[in-house]
C-alpha cells in the first residue's frame, strides 16, 4: 500500500454535552478546507450507493473520537461516510477556507467510565481511497486529530 497521503483538513470540537448520566456524549465537530482548492467530502451514509460495483473513485471517510483517561485510551469510531466520483450527490464541495460542521452522538466506553477523574476526548477523521473494480483499499490518508477537550463529569 502507498505512503499515507494527507488530508487539507482542520478539525476542532466546537461543543461537547454529556447525556443518559455520562454515558453518551454528543460532540459537534468543524472541518476546515485549508488547502487553495475546493475539497470534496464523503457525505453518503449508505456505502451501497456511492460503491456499487460500476463505481469508479470510491472513498472512505472516517469519523471517530480518541477517550483518554488517566490509566488508558480507547479509540471509538463514531460513523463512515461514502462517496465516489460516480456518484456527486454522495460529496460535499468544501472551498478554501470554508467550514463543514458535523454532529454526532457516541455511548462512552465502560472501560473509561470505571476510571476516577479526568475524562477527555479528541476527535480524528481519516480517509481511505477504495481501489476501481474490486474493494481493496489503495490509499489511506494520515489521521487528522483535534485538540483535547475535558468531558464533563455529572
Amino acid at each position: 500500500m502507498a505512503r499515507p497521503y494527507q488530508l487539507p483538513l482542520r478539525l476542532q470540537i466546537d461543543k461537547l454535552s454529556v447525556h443518559e448520566n455520562g454515558t453518551t456524549i454528543s460532540v459537534e465537530l468543524r472541518l476546515v478546507n485549508l488547502s487553495t482548492s475546493q475539497l470534496s467530502i464523503p457525505s453518503c451514509v449508505d456505502g451501497r450507493k456511492a460503491h456499487e460495483p460500476k463505481a469508479v473513485g470510491r472513498r472512505t471517510f472516517q469519523f471517530g473520537l480518541t477517550v483518554q483517561s488517566s490509566k488508558q485510551q480507547v479509540d471509538e469510531l463514531m460513523d463512515v461516510t461514502f462517496a465516489s466520483f460516480s456518484f456527486p450527490e454522495c460529496s460535499i464541495v468544501l472551498d478554501p477556507g470554508k467550514s463543514l460542521q458535523v454532529i454526532d452522538d457516541l455511548r462512552v466506553p465502560k472501560e473509561a467510565l470505571a476510571t476516577e477523574g479526568k475524562i477527555s476526548v479528541k476527535a480524528f477523521v481519516s480517509e481511505s481511497k477504495i481501489e476501481d473494480g474490486r474493494y481493496y483499499i489503495q490509499a489511506s490518508s494520515q489521521r487528522v486529530e483535534s485538540n483535547s477537550v475535558d468531558i464533563p463529569r455529572p
